[in-house]
């Protein structure tokens, strides 16, 4: 049975979804300042982008080996008798 190939953008919302960082009680949260800001944005942006190429890598890693791959049920008889 071959795997379905993950939407991108489900891939993208589960990781928004993931990355929030739980309040605790007792733990102070850091305040950027402006320039500590831009460089938190550009690494966010940073691995977003490595994210979504991860995904597309991997979409495409599923759809090459599914145009190999033959399913047992597809093979000839002669094929079967040789295996």
């Amino acid at each position: 049975m071959r795997a379905k190939p993950v939407p991108l953008d489900t891939l993208l919302a589960e990781r928004e979804s993931t990355t929030t960082i739980p309040k605790r009680k007792g733990v102070r949260r850091w305040k950027p300042t402006p320039r500590d800001y831009g460089k938190q944005c550009r690494f966010d942006t940073f691995c977003k982008a490595v994210l979504k190429h991860e995904a597309i890598d991997y979409i495409r890693e599923m759809k090459r080996r599914a145009s190999r791959e033959t399913s047992l049920e597809r093979l000839p008889q002669t094929a079967m008798d040789k295996l």
